[in-house]
């Protein structure tokens, strides 16, 4: 749910408006992708998302909680987390894998 909100906060700003959620068998895990056609991110915050107090929105949209969270739950469970980006203006997609 917080990929699809953050999802959702991007695409504010944007002229193509699209989420793409996909559920992917890959070996003997599971890969979930949230892709969207927002804002983006820049290449040198994608190392950085998902830590505590980190955000890409203003302060009165968000804490920079939410990431850090998910990816505490996702590696709790033995999973993966991470954000693919081209960089501002070209969408991000955000990946669990379980």
């Amino acid at each position: 749910m917080n990929f699809v909100t953050n999802a959702l906060h991007s695409l504010r700003e944007s002229k193509g408006k699209r989420i793409v959620i996909r559920v992917l068998r890959h070996d003997r895990r599971v890969r979930m992708e949230c892709e969207d056609s927002g804002h983006g991110i820049a290449p040198e915050m994608l190392k950085e998302i998902f830590h505590p107090f980190v955000t890409t929105k203003s302060t009165s949209e968000g804490t920079g909680l939410g990431l850090s969270i998910v990816r505490r739950h996702i590696e709790s469970m033995g999973g993966e987390v991470w954000a693919e980006s081209h960089g501002i203006g070209h969408g991000a997609t955000f990946v669990v894998m379980l």
